[in-house]
């Protein structure tokens, strides 16, 4: 048993010492009254507060509307906003902690057709998706942008190794004699 209790806080303490990783997350835009543009975005952000009280968005991925979203377009003044290189779009690619988690510039990303779309944040639970497409705007709508925050890695080795731990505790229990 105290192999096992050592065991455990050596495990402990290494997962203790890793540097946090960045956050990544996970979320489904929905239009409101069932207008067009759907999306699922999953996206990992950078672990330090930037300059404007956000975290840097790093890389993106998922899909709208089938379209499978290719990249993050780089922000060349990150964390502050920039203008697209077809001058269509003012964004800033910043994810915030809190009520309003996407500023009135967005995150600005490419999808696998050659479309590029904004999804920025009007107020606390109010998105506009918008699209374009050579040059010229598209599609957009307003919707809710539910996100949800994926555990990192060592949080699931974590527990992996509790569930591990507490099976190995228990198989080692000496057998009750009720004789």
């Amino acid at each position: 048993m105290r192999k096992l209790l050592g065991a455990a806080v050596a495990v402990s303490a290494l997962f203790a010492a890793m540097p946090a990783q960045a956050g990544t997350f996970l979320g489904v835009y929905t239009t409101f009254g069932g207008a067009p543009l759907s999306a699922s975005i999953n996206f990992t952000t950078d672990d330090a507060v930037n300059a404007v009280g956000g975290h840097d968005v790093l890389s993106i991925g998922g899909a709208v509307d089938g379209d499978a979203i290719t990249g993050l377009v780089a922000n060349p003044n990150q964390p502050f906003s920039a203008i697209s290189s077809d001058g269509l779009w003012q964004y800033d690619n910043v994810y915030f902690d809190g009520a309003q988690q996407l500023d009135l510039w967005g995150l600005l990303f490419t999808t696998a057709s050659g479309g590029e779309y904004n999804l920025y944040g009007n107020s606390p639970g109010n998105f506009t998706l918008y699209a374009s497409h050579n040059g010229q705007f598209g599609a957009n709508s307003n919707g809710s942008f539910n996100i949800a925050a994926v555990p990192e890695t060592a949080t699931w080795a974590m527990v992996l190794f509790g569930f591990g731990a507490m099976g190995v505790a228990m198989r080692r229990r000496p057998a009750v004699s009720f004789a």
